[in-house]
């Protein structure tokens, strides 16, 4: 039950829909998103593995990838999409980032050595 109060008052809620669906009680559905803002009225981005994520009603697709192992894709996700609020980026170009991080982390196996680093996300992705 705390879990609620908590997620109410984070500025950036980034969750799997495996959690949006413990919080919200039900399968993924079109209203799940809305039920989520409904409870965090700041930043909402929900994951949804190889389909990319959701961010104010609007997908942002995956990068597709050779997957070999999926293990640290989602922590890897977070870390860089908190490296982007730390460099002031626009929140479009954060999930972009860490997007493409997280693609990059599934085509190695193991969740520590798969983390690509600075370099490896920044000459794969395309110019924003």
């Amino acid at each position: 039950p705390e879990t609620k109060d908590l997620i109410e008052n984070v500025d950036y809620l980034v969750c799997s829909s495996q959690f949006a669906k413990e919080i919200t009680g039900h399968e993924m559905n079109e209203d799940t998103y809305r039920e989520l803002c409904a409870i965090n009225t700041n930043h909402v981005i929900l994951t949804l593995g190889e389909k990319g994520c959701f961010y104010k009603e609007k997908l942002f697709p995956a990068y597709p990838c050779s997957v070999v192992d999926t293990t640290g894709a989602g922590d890897t996700f977070h870390g860089a999409f908190v490296y982007g609020l730390d460099q002031g980026w626009p929140i479009e170009k954060i999930i972009s980032y860490a997007s493409m991080a997280s693609s990059l982390c599934c085509e190695h196996v193991g969740g520590v050595l798969g983390v690509p680093s600075l370099e490896e996300v920044e000459s794969a992705l395309p110019q924003l």
